[in-house]
């Protein structure tokens, strides 16, 4: 195996991470409450394509 460069690898800050989740949050969320505005508001033919 080869030598290790000597570079320790730092964890991402505290902050860095939370808003990574809160996109994924907000991104699958929006994903859901589109279907479930469609779902009220449209016609299944019409909605599927």
């Amino acid at each position: 195996m080869a030598a290790s460069s000597g570079r320790a690898r730092s964890t991402p800050p505290g902050w860095l991470i939370w808003a990574a989740l809160l996109v994924v949050y907000i991104v699958w969320g929006s994903t859901y409450l589109a279907i479930a505005l469609v779902v009220d508001s449209m016609p299944p033919l019409l909605a599927a394509g």
